[in-house]
């Protein structure tokens, strides 16, 4: 009989949810560095999960939206950060 291999089932699923959560949260501006967050645990959490011998694509899908949310995430936070730059540039020149 052939048998369903369960392992790390739940960190696959735990990493899919994460991974979701991730691209949910990588384009709120400010709240890009949870979607650093959560994408980073995504994909250890996919890992994990690999490494146990899961297979899944549940797993696959985890860690690809997990990759994507971490990588926008990342780019968001970026040009979050260069905005704010800017402004604290130009507005002491807007005083004067």
């Amino acid at each position: 009989m052939n048998e369903i291999n369960t392992n790390g089932h739940d960190k696959a699923i735990a990493a899919l949810v994460i991974g979701i959560c991730s691209c949910a949260f990588c384009l709120t501006g400010a709240g890009s560095i949870i979607g650093i967050i959560l994408g980073i645990i995504g994909i250890v959490l996919a890992n994990k999960a690999s490494n146990a011998g899961n297979n899944e694509t549940i797993n696959k899908a985890g860690r690809i939206l997990s990759i994507v949310g971490l990588s926008v995430s990342g780019a968001v936070f970026l040009i979050v950060i260069a905005f704010v730059a800017c402004a604290a540039v130009v507005t002491p020149l807007a005083i004067i």
